[in-house]
């Protein structure tokens, strides 16, 4: 793994993850670079690449969702081993698609209650039993990738399996997660 950092592979495989003609061809890159970020020292030769860490995110955002996985867990095991790292990921606004992919197919409805009047426990019972109708025969998603020309464009996310979409959504959780958490030294809650 050394002998890849030390040739300047990490450049290339970067070049390849954003480049990459075939969704095969991104899959390998993003493995690669997982599995090239196993401590702090490596972590670091991989963000400091030219603009290592904005393909990363750009490709969240845009490739097929077992692509998308590899890469949000990168980002999480990126932003637990180095905190420079993680706050240059705060920097390149990666928390937007891992909210976004978060949120992916997710109804968004409205319910109609009057302003005017105070709302009864009953009145309430009934706008929860009709949100819940509208959401089980609803067939809308709520995506702000929708592109359908992007690799993970609504057309592929939609035909995704849901253990897929689930597994997706564990890792940018996850991530998240990590990305909030302070260094371990500041870690004290009064």
């Amino acid at each position: 793994m050394k002998i890849i950092v030390q040739e300047g592979g990490v450049a290339s495989l970067l070049k390849l993850l954003k480049d990459g003609a075939s969704a095969e061809a991104q899959m390998g890159a993003a493995t690669a670079l997982y599995n090239l970020g196993t401590d702090q020292e490596k972590v670091k030769s991989i963000a400091s690449e030219v603009s290592a860490l904005s393909i990363v995110v750009k490709a969240i955002g845009k490739s097929l969702m077992r692509v998308q996985i590899v890469l949000v867990n990168l980002v999480a095991r990126m932003a637990e081993l180095d905190e420079g790292v993680r706050e240059d990921l705060g920097r390149e606004n990666v928390t937007r698609p891992l909210v976004t992919l978060l949120g992916m197919d997710i109804v968004v409805e409205e319910a109609k209650t009057p302003s005017s009047k105070p709302t009864s426990i009953h009145s309430l019972v009934q706008i929860n039993k009709e949100v819940s109708k509208k959401k089980f025969h609803s067939t809308s998603s709520l995506s702000l990738y929708s592109d359908g020309s992007s690799r993970g464009g609504r057309k592929e996310r939609e035909a995704e399996s849901p253990d897929m979409k689930h597994m997706l959504k564990i890792s940018c959780a996850g991530a998240l997660l990590k990305l909030c958490r302070e260094g371990k030294h500041k870690q004290s809650f009064r």
